[in-house]
């Protein structure tokens, strides 16, 4: 009973910090991706815009925060748990290719980087049991640039939980395998976002 209290308290929280910027006309709009499922069903957004002076006196953040992209994510209609929640490195969403979403290519990254330290890899999604899932964070590990490169980027929603390659080798055998360190074991991709410039 208390989790389900503490689930809801985080939900009532995100929420009213989604409100919170609203009102303050600072909701990260610079680029948005709409979120669509492998139907072709949009079935929510994700906002990337840079930590404003304003974010982060209105939301108490530390000052070192600026520069960073605060990221919000609202999306319904996907199976309750938790989902991985990844930037991939190509601005392509094709739900019928052979591996849905496939086109995406693999985790926006830095070469040599591995799950969970590549460039694209983000918190997990937790969606309550009514398919919805509202989330906010912040992260330093790309600009709004690296997103709209050349062959531009997508956010993709994956089918089960990330697991962040979390395989301690002195506790587990085999050790962490390709997919482990690929992408977390968090399945398929089930929805998917082109970033691009907000209208």
């Amino acid at each position: 009973m208390k989790w389900l209290l503490s689930l809801s308290a985080i939900t009532f929280l995100s929420l009213w910090l989604f409100v919170a910027i609203s009102d303050a006309q600072e909701v990260p709009s610079e680029l948005v991706a709409f979120i669509t499922n492998t139907e072709g069903d949009e079935i929510g957004t994700i906002s990337f815009g840079e930590v404003t002076d304003e974010i982060i006196r209105n939301m108490d953040l530390p000052k070192e925060t600026s520069r960073s992209i605060l990221i919000m994510v609202r999306v319904e209609g996907l199976t309750p748990g938790f989902h991985g929640l990844h930037i991939h490195s190509v601005g392509v969403c094709e739900p019928s290719d052979e591996r849905a979403f496939a086109s995406s290519g693999g985790h926006l990254a830095l070469e040599g980087q591995r799950h969970p330290d590549h460039a694209g890899d983000l918190p997990s999604l937790l969606v309550l049991e009514d398919g919805v899932a509202v989330s906010m964070f912040v992260t330093d590990r790309f600009t709004l640039e690296d997103l709209v490169d050349l062959d531009g980027s997508a956010v993709i929603v994956h089918a089960t939980a990330d697991n962040f390659a979390n395989i301690p080798v002195d506790r587990y055998d085999p050790l962490a395998d390709e997919i482990t360190l690929t992408n977390g074991d968090s399945g398929g991709r089930v929805a998917c976002g082109v970033i691009a410039e907000a209208p």
